[in-house]
């Protein structure tokens, strides 16, 4: 039998008779609010960045990929750069469900090999493409970013936050004209379900307008975000932006023949063959698109062929083209042959061929050609001598043949611990060893305000948890003294009779733990079932618009609530050996007087 546990006990029961009861209670409750205030601090802390980070990733995603080497671009709207929508990456990275990669880093004049083993993977990859833009109703105007989302929009999180309506349907081939706007949006507007409204757009200097149907209304709770932001169909900000596949190349092409060398050959006018390279630099091959409505471009060409013949206009598949007379003899092509220009669509993309086939050639106009040194020469003979005429079709075509363009890809990942791993992961592998285009930013790089207040919240709970153990420290103390004081005699009558100093102590600390133990117990107690309710009724009020959330968030872990009480119970009794060590100052002759 444990002598000191069982005197413990009587000394607690015998206790209940004494004034050092009102002070055991008082202890009980300070270790019961104390745990209790632990538990509720640290589930809604956990709460919060749980409740708030799910928010902030279901909204943009994990990791995004864009050609904006600016990173603050793609929270802003401002993004401007294409990329194509064909990478080795997309959609193939959302099966990897376990990633390993190696790389080697080099510092101070050092390699070092690098092997990294990831145990979660990537969840979703999905498009998007952004334009700013200007709502305008009958009597209110407001700026908007239009947020252009495809088929693999991943809807699971949104579709908790729609109060009205519905989501955008995007698997018709025809351009959906639904927007999906935020309740905040929608109140400053005075905007319901099917209401039309009218989005103006800065484009070339002119402001255009396209009109958009109401279909659903959602709200996050992230203000900024909701202010800010409305879904659409991301062929819309693809026509918009004058994007592939609904880019429009218009009646003329200028080719970019970068790395086609330039067949020297006997010029009539007399130029040397710097002179004629310097004008063909600064007159690129045109390509001309002709229709029905532009016959009298065959009238003025008819007189000057000079072999072969024009094309058919009703056959908008034609690869037929009429070409000038000395670009024939440059790149030594007849009638029949195949004529393969370089065509680079923009500065992202890589060069491509166009061939067309030669169905007639025509002399130029004989214009005198004139500044020959100028850097911006342009003459009549020179232009046509540099223009081909083909279909109209054939140019836009080229939609077809290139890649979709949009303004960049959103990963969601299954373990936000591995943020950063996964980032390098796929700049190290799919950027850089598989040739995927793009740049990779992560949320934290995006949106650092909101995730460095989340931060702080981690600030608050270790203050708040070291508050709470020192007032529960503080109070034990307190109550083990008074309790020593309380009991000098039976620490004199127990010295007597031959009990050690470091028994009688533990007489003290086994009585502290009943203590501890009991108020541990209430304040569970307490703290769980507060946590409880709030999780199930929403008690707890918040200001929206300042903490992103109308209630408070509870997230309770059990292991983190095992960890506190183990804690406390541990660092308080930890501390309480040092006021023990009163017992061995006590003297027992004096002790057993002592009234």
């Amino acid at each position: 039998m444990n002598l000191e546990y069982f005197i413990a006990r009587r000394v607690g029961a015998t206790t209940k008779k004494s004034f050092s009861n009102v002070i055991m209670r008082i202890a009980i409750a300070a270790i019961a609010l104390s745990i209790a205030t632990m538990i509720i601090a640290s589930s809604m802390v956990a709460g919060f960045k749980q409740t708030i980070s799910e928010k902030v990733f279901g909204f943009w995603g994990h990791i995004h990929i864009t050609n904006d080497y600016n990173h603050s671009n793609n929270s802003s709207g401002g993004l401007r750069t294409p990329i194509n929508m064909d990478q080795p990456y997309y959609p193939f990275i959302d099966t990897l469900d376990r990633i390993e990669y190696s790389y080697t880093e080099y510092k101070e004049n050092q390699e070092k090999d690098i092997n990294i083993s990831i145990n979660s993977g990537i969840k979703h990859i999905q498009i998007f493409a952004k334009r700013e833009g200007i709502i305008k109703t009958k009597d209110q105007i407001e700026g908007i970013v239009l947020r252009g989302v495809s088929s693999d929009y991943y809807w699971d999180f949104l579709k908790q936050y729609i109060v009205e309506g519905d989501t955008l349907a995007l698997t018709s081939d025809r351009i959906s004209k639904d927007i999906l706007i935020s309740k905040n949006t929608a109140q400053r507007l005075k905007l319901g379900l099917g209401d039309k409204l009218l989005v103006y757009f800065i484009q070339s200097g002119t402001t255009v307008a396209r009109k958009f149907k109401v279909k659903g209304i959602y709200k996050t709770g992230l203000e900024d975000f909701d202010r800010r932001f409305a879904l659409v169909d991301i062929r819309a900000i693809q026509k918009l932006n004058n994007w592939r596949p609904y880019k429009n190349y218009g009646g003329q092409l200028i080719l970019n023949e970068r790395g086609t060398p330039l067949t020297r050959y006997d010029l009539e006018d007399g130029l040397s063959g710097n002179q004629f390279n310097k004008l063909v630099r600064q007159n690129p091959i045109r390509l001309k698109g002709v229709t029905s409505s532009t016959e009298n471009t065959w009238d003025y060409l008819e007189g000057r062929m000079i072999e072969g013949e024009r094309f058919d206009l009703s056959d908008t598949a034609t690869q037929a083209a009429v070409i000038p007379k000395r670009l024939a003899q440059e790149r030594q092509v007849q009638i029949g042959d195949t004529l393969s220009l370089n065509y680079l669509d923009s500065p992202m993309d890589d060069l491509i061929s166009l061939d067309v086939v030669v169905a007639g050639i025509y002399e130029a106009p004989n214009v005198e050609l004139s500044n020959l040194e100028g850097s911006n020469s342009r003459t009549t003979k020179l232009l046509f001598e540099r223009t081909i005429f083909v279909h109209w079709d054939f140019l836009n075509n080229i939609n077809h043949r290139l890649a979709p363009q949009i303004s960049g890809f959103e990963i969601y990942i299954d373990d936000i611990e591995q943020l950063e791993a996964i980032e390098k992961y796929i700049y190290k592998v799919e950027l850089e060893r598989r040739g995927g285009s793009g740049y990779p930013y992560t949320i934290r790089d995006m949106e650092p305000v909101i995730l460095d207040w989340l931060e702080l919240t981690d600030m608050n709970e270790v203050i708040i948890l070291a508050i709470m153990i020192l007032v529960a420290i503080i109070n034990m103390i307190t109550s083990l003294m008074i309790l020593i004081l309380e009991r000098t005699n039976m620490i004199g009558i127990l010295k007597a009779l031959g009990a050690s100093n470091w028994s009688v102590r533990k007489v003290f600390l086994y009585n502290a733990s009943q203590i501890i133990a009991w108020g541990l117990l209430i304040g569970n107690v307490f703290g769980i079932g507060l946590c409880y309710l709030q999780e199930l009724y929403g008690f707890i009020q918040l200001p929206e618009d300042l903490y992103y959330v109308s209630t408070a968030p509870v997230s309770m872990d059990m292991l983190t609530i095992i960890l506190l009480n183990v804690g406390t119970l541990f660092i308080t009794l930890l501390v309480l050996i040092l006021p023990s060590w009163l017992v061995s100052k006590i003297d027992p002759v004096k002790a057993i007087q002592f009234k």
